[in-house]
């Protein structure tokens, strides 16, 4: 599974609703925290993928390529995440449930990374530059690979909450 993670693959970058941010619960230290406080706070969890990717959209288009390794790096912390995640499934639920959990997030990840692709093609078609390409691209694939943990952690939540209700880390 993390050898497929790692594939270079994409998903269009889906535009987030954007809440309000007074409700939202503080990124606390962790897009999984990040999650699990949303869900906890009954607010949505997409905003931690906004929230975890902040730093990399600060960048201006005179630093495109910094930006682009920020999403890079971003995206492979998802990979990461939804590893940890699928491992963490695995060690507590039954090989049916975890090879579900396994094969959803292999196509949701395909899925996504698909139209990240097809929007990388259809920017080919334009006059912009080869950086903002790249700087488009890394961003969908990141919004792509934290959209999948979002939905994992979803799907898992009630999985890996402990007898008395709180998530395992």
């Amino acid at each position: 599974m993390k050898a497929f993670l790692g594939l270079t693959l994409a998903l269009a970058a889906t535009a987030l609703a954007a809440g309000a941010r007074s409700q939202e619960p503080a990124l606390a230290g962790s897009p999984a925290a990040c999650v699990e406080a949303m869900i906890a706070a009954g607010q949505p969890v997409a905003q931690c993928v906004n929230q975890s990717q902040a730093a990399c959209l600060q960048h201006s288009q005179a630093t495109a390529l910094a930006a682009t390794a920020c999403f890079l790096q971003a995206r492979d912390e998802w990979a990461a995440l939804i590893t940890d995640r699928l491992e963490a499934i695995g060690a507590v639920a039954d090989d049916d449930v975890s090879g579900v959990a396994g094969i959803e997030v292999k196509y949701d990840l395909l899925a996504n990374f698909l139209q990240c692709d097809r929007l990388h093609e259809l920017s080919l078609l334009t006059e912009a530059e080869g950086v903002q390409l790249d700087w488009q691209k890394s961003r969908c694939q990141s919004t792509a690979a934290g959209l999948v943990f979002v939905k994992l952690v979803l799907q898992s939540h009630e999985i890996l909450a402990e007898p008395g209700g709180a998530p395992q880390q």
